[in-house]
């Protein structure tokens, strides 16, 4: 059977690192984003893709797959065609490396 390397590509990725509450209920805590591309998303329309919302369940990312939840200690990737999706910390360590400036 063949066997397949994946592509070096960049990407964009926003550690979620909690979730705190204020008196209108749960909101996640990022890291910085200093593209704004995290913030754009969660301003996108209800239902649209890359919709990234939270609700009692918590923090939820909107995919031609469906809805993921994201939980703290995820990553939140934007992948090279503006995809946004989580990661799980392992799977993101095993697969990724910090692309120097």
């Amino acid at each position: 059977m063949p066997k397949f390397r994946k592509k070096p590509v960049e990407i964009e990725a926003i550690l979620h690192t909690q979730m705190d509450h204020d008196d209108t209920g749960p909101f996640p805590v990022f890291q910085t984003d200093p593209t704004g591309w995290l913030t754009d998303a969660m301003e996108r329309p209800d239902g649209a893709d890359g919709e990234v919302f939270w609700d009692d369940d918590g923090l939820k990312i909107r995919t031609l797959e469906g809805v993921h939840l994201a939980r703290p200690g995820d990553w939140i990737l934007r992948g090279v065609q503006g995809e946004i999706y989580p990661c799980k910390l392992d799977i993101f360590a095993a697969t990724y490396d910090v692309v120097e400036a």
